[in-house]
């Protein structure tokens, strides 16, 4: 049986997250899961924590790590603790969402910026990158300087449950 690692801060009854771990489930892989409620443990804490349960896995081999959406800021540490073969679900683009479009800072404002850097570190630091449409591939590979081969489509699924 095949082997899936759910990693990352990301809360699981999340739709997007839901479908894909059921869809992995209905697919007869075995689904782990490394994970930190940011609700409950803040700031570097988390992080602190994340790389101890993390350290705890390692051991168990995985044929896949998805750094679930989301996990911009984690990308990383997924990255040290499980080597190169990482998936990250971006589902969007942080920076598109907060700055272009919400417009809530300013495009070279220091938040500006660190928005810009977590989309670009997590996708560079992953193997493959899930997004959801065409447009948004085309979005990340022109302004993150990114060959499109990087990234896979995943549509936005529904829960047939509910």
């Amino acid at each position: 049986m095949k082997k899936v690692l759910f990693f990352g801060i990301y809360d699981p009854t999340y739709s997007r997250n839901r479908v894909l771990m059921r869809g992995f489930r209905e697919n007869s892989w075995e689904v782990g899961e490394c994970r930190m409620n940011p609700k409950i443990i803040f700031g570097f804490k988390k992080y602190w924590q994340l790389w101890q349960k993390g350290k705890l896995l390692r051991k168990e081999k995985f044929d896949l790590v998805i750094v679930a959406f989301p996990g911009h800021s984690v990308v990383w540490l997924a990255r040290l603790l499980f080597g190169r073969n990482i998936i990250f679900d971006a589902f969007v683009s942080l920076y598109n969402s907060e700055i272009e479009d919400r417009q809530k800072f300013r495009r070279f404002s220091l938040r500006g910026a660190y928005y810009y850097f977590l989309d670009w570190h997590s996708v560079h630091f992953a193997s493959r990158v899930l997004l959801d449409t065409n447009t948004h591939i085309k979005h990340f590979a022109k302004h993150l300087c990114v060959p499109e081969q990087k990234f896979i489509r995943v549509f936005v699924g529904s829960d047939i449950n509910i």
